[in-house]
């Protein structure tokens, strides 16, 4: 078998897999967060300057 990049194939395999581990759980975190500071129904909702600055996230 030939070498693929500089690495082995299966270690060019694993590298690919730890990248889109981390690429995925870093947006799940995000969209845990983001999910949590807007709510579905509060997104719609278009607030006054200062009723956005009274809101608790």
């Amino acid at each position: 078998m030939e070498s693929f990049g500089f690495f082995g194939y299966g270690m060019s395999t694993l590298v690919l897999l730890s990248f889109m581990f981390a690429i995925l759980g870093f947006s799940g975190v995000l969209f845990y967060f983001l999910s949590k500071a807007f709510h579905s129904q509060d997104a719609i909702t278009v607030d006054t300057k200062q009723e956005a600055l009274d809101r608790e996230i």
